[in-house]
């Protein structure tokens, strides 16, 4: 999208807001690009269900995770024993404010109970291994592709009882579905929750939620709307980013953003996953490919286009210690995303 595109696009959001002042104050959002970028929290929801949310994880930032259940800033999925879907958004750096990701060294996975101060037997916690983005710098003006694949440094124990993966939404889910979303975000009474939170949400059709909400052309290929558009009440807020969106027992979404929580007009903007579900599959089955060749590697990825290239180069550094092999392919999905990665292999 070009700039003056853009502006076209903020201004019919603006005049569109201005039409809704009844339930929407307009003078809460001086900085729009920025404001429709808030994370979203559990509006009016219940205790959830152990049973029906064992793929649910806690993101926390490492230095602020003490005591422990403090630094939670997102939720997640956990798809694959060693594998979580969340939401790019929840990486970058508040500081620079640029897009910019912070290093995985910042952050750890928590998992296994539904009170996030609580540790026990039960409890398993990880560090990331490698994150997997669809692009080197996030959107901040448009949200675009929020989703993020975390690979953990150890997997899920066969057979725990309180974790278990979740399967993916192949095809999209029918407008009107009644789903779950989840998370340990603000709640009505403007605090974080202890207990991870339920809410149910119906899903809006495409056409219904560019129409019939504020967002208007800001809802793009890849994202979805779910939630109540004429009266509000249930939704996800702050700190329930990157958690699961369940349609069907399967992940139909991520949550991603919204306009302030559960007001009339602006219902919960998830990650479509079932329109990502190639690129998901198709950089899991790379990784594990290169980790399988490379099981002592540290693989270093880029994610920005370069030039497809089909084949495995074998190096040798010039201190004859490290053998780097440079595998490059071109993902066949709709994000037309070539991806790098680099594999650093260090001789014993």
């Amino acid at each position: 999208m070009s700039e003056d595109s853009a502006w076209l696009v903020l201004l019919s959001l603006i005049l569109t807001m201005q039409q809704n002042a009844s339930t929407i104050d307009f003078a809460e959002y001086p900085h729009l690009e920025r404001s429709i970028l808030s994370s979203a929290r559990i509006i009016n929801g219940s205790k959830a269900d152990r049973s029906k949310t064992k793929h649910q994880i806690s993101l926390r930032r490492r230095d602020s995770d003490f005591p422990f259940g403090s630094g939670h800033i997102c939720g997640g999925s956990l798809i694959m024993p060693n594998i979580v879907l969340s939401a790019a958004h929840c990486f970058v750096d508040p500081e620079i404010g640029d897009g910019t990701f912070l290093p995985k060294s910042d952050f750890i996975v928590t998992m296994g109970t539904q009170d996030r101060f609580r540790r026990s037997k039960r409890t398993l916690v990880f560090d990331l291994a490698d994150i997997i983005f669809p692009l080197d710098k996030f959107n901040l003006s448009t949200h675009k592709d929020d989703l993020v694949l975390i690979f953990l440094n150890a997997s899920v124990p066969e057979n725990h009882k309180t974790v278990q993966p979740i399967n993916l939404s192949e095809t999209p889910v029918r407008p009107s579905t009644i789903c779950q979303v989840t998370g340990w975000g603000l709640t009505e009474e403007n605090e974080t929750s202890i207990e991870l939170l339920v809410v149910d949400v119906p899903l809006i059709s495409d056409k219904d939620c560019r129409m019939q909400s504020i967002y208007g052309d800001f809802l793009v290929d890849g994202m979805m709307c779910a939630g109540y558009l004429e009266e509000g009440q249930r939704d996800a807020c702050n700190g329930d980013s990157g958690g699961p969106l369940v349609c069907n027992k399967q992940l139909a979404g991520i949550v991603s953003w919204g306009l302030k929580c559960a007001v009339p007009k602006t219902p919960g903007v998830y990650t479509n996953v079932s329109y990502y579900k190639d690129w998901i599959l198709d950089n899991i089955q790379a990784y594990q490919m290169l980790r399988t060749k490379y099981p002592h590697g540290t693989i270093v990825i880029l994610p920005r286009p370069v030039e497809a290239k089909d084949d495995i180069d074998n190096k040798t550094s010039s201190d004859d210690n490290t053998n780097e092999a440079l595998f490059l392919y071109n993902l066949e999905h709709k994000l037309q995303i070539q991806l790098p990665i680099t594999i650093n292999t260090t001789c014993n």
